[in-house]
């Protein structure tokens, strides 16, 4: 009768073994799963950081070569500028000097009219 016993607790304790077994290995299947579903999106998370990133490069660079070329074009300006200015500059000691110029002929011309009209002066 106590081996029948022990039989019975003992073919208890391999059943509830077999049934531990089954649950750990039903559970270890479903975490299997769900670290490779896990594993799935961060894989796809991964892709999508590196298509961001991408996209944000491109976008980055298009902006530095628009800033690029927008400073290009300010430099340009201001060259052409600083040319006009020289220019202006130059004409307007050009202005100085012709003005210069003709006072000095005015004023020849009014002496040698003086002295015309001195020497002439008896001439009706």
């Amino acid at each position: 009768d106590i081996d029948h016993t022990t039989d019975g607790r003992i073919k208890s304790q391999i059943s509830e073994c077999k049934a531990q077994l089954m649950s750990d290995s039903s559970n270890q299947a479903a975490l299997y799963e769900s670290f490779a579903t896990s594993t799935e999106m961060v894989e796809e998370l991964e892709t999508r950081v590196n298509e961001v990133e991408s996209d944000f490069e491109s976008k980055m660079t298009k902006m530095l070569d628009v800033v690029e070329s927008f400073d290009e074009r300010v430099l340009s300006i201001e060259n052409r500028h600083t040319d006009l200015d020289k220019q202006l500059a130059s004409k307007l000691d050009d202005k100085t000097e012709i003005e210069q110029r003709i006072h000095a002929m005015d004023e020849r011309l009014e002496s040698n009219i003086a002295s015309l009209q001195e020497v002439m002066g008896d001439f009706p």
